[in-house]
């Protein structure tokens, strides 16, 4: 992993606190009984690959 700078740390900081934002709002969505839960759960996957992509584009690890 490269060493980061301030803006690349509040960037991170940053994502995770909307992840944590859109997960929070995720799970009032399942609360909802009439929902596709499997659908649903396409859209936590694929929103929690998009967070971590965006991270990943920030650390550039060097490992698989």
């Amino acid at each position: 992993m490269n060493t980061l700078n301030v803006v690349q740390l509040e960037l991170l900081a940053e994502l995770k606190a909307y992840g944590n934002v859109v997960g929070k709002l995720l799970a009032k969505v399942e609360l909802d009984g009439d929902v596709d839960k499997r659908w649903l759960a396409i859209a936590r996957t694929r929103i929690q690959e998009g967070f971590m992509a965006a991270r990943r584009s920030i650390e550039q690890p060097k490992d698989f």
